[in-house]
């Protein structure tokens, strides 16, 4: 029975974000196809919701195939995988213009820092999974991989580039309001990310495991959403943000 309960939550929790994703996209191609101004915003927020929809087909369906495929090669794929579905991510919050302006000294400098710092951290990610000898080992039945914080990395570095914008929310105005929204998506993931890099620790409970982790990722994908649903406003509302100093 309780396993029937986690499987129930487990699925309704994705299919929320997938059908949040799906439309989201679909919004976002709207945009572009209807409006010849700011294509940066819609185009932005349709290579998030891009980057958002492959991390969850990835993570579901490895998760799935995670008995075939033989624990290692799950976690190489499954993390590889991740870190380019958050490079479309970053790439859509650059578009946005949500790492500094594209007209100035300073945002550029600011864009150049992020970049960096999310190809230095991928790098240094990618070396360690790369060598199952740095993995820590869990005994009984079959040999399971420890998923190590380092692996995360790449991951935080463009959810932290992102959760710098929440202070959008403090300014009045329609010009930030999916700017705010993609911030609170960020800060959203980097939530449920910390639960499943256990550096939020586990209860011992799974149920709320899983609900400490997929609450925050359902919570974002709705966020994405709410954004995506702003793209067919007026070109002040978004994507004007690209052309503003950091």
């Amino acid at each position: 029975m309780y396993n029937t309960v986690f499987d129930s939550l487990y699925w309704s929790l994705g299919g929320i974000m997938l059908v949040a994703f799906v439309v989201a996209i679909a919004k976002s191609i709207a945009a572009l196809r209807h409006s010849s101004l700011a294509r940066s915003g819609p185009a932005g927020i349709l290579a998030i919701g891009v980057g958002a929809m492959l991390t969850l087909v990835v993570g579901f369906s490895l998760n799935m195939l995670r008995s075939t495929t033989g624990d290692l090669l799950y976690q190489q794929a499954h993390f590889m995988l991740f870190y380019v579905a958050f490079g479309l991510i970053l790439f859509g919050f650059d578009r946005v213009g949500m790492l500094g302006g594209h007209r100035s000294t300073t945002g550029h400098a600011a864009r150049a820092i992020v970049w960096g710092t999310f190809g230095l951290a991928t790098a240094a990610a990618t070396f360690g999974l790369l060598r199952p000898d740095t993995y820590r080992l869990i005994s009984g039945g079959d040999v399971r991989y420890v998923q190590e914080p380092l692996f995360f990395l790449p991951l935080f570095a463009v959810l932290a580039a992102g959760s710098v914008r929440l202070r959008s929310w403090v300014h009045p105005g329609r010009r930030r309001t999916a700017e705010a929204w993609l911030a609170a998506l960020s800060a959203l993931l980097m939530l449920g990310m910390l639960r499943e890099a256990t550096l939020i620790p586990s209860t011992d409970e799974p149920i709320l495991d899983l609900l400490l982790a997929f609450g925050p990722f359902t919570l974002a994908a709705l966020c994405l959403y709410r954004a995506a649903s702003l793209a067919r406003g007026p070109a002040h509302v978004v994507g004007e943000a690209v052309k503003a100093p950091s």
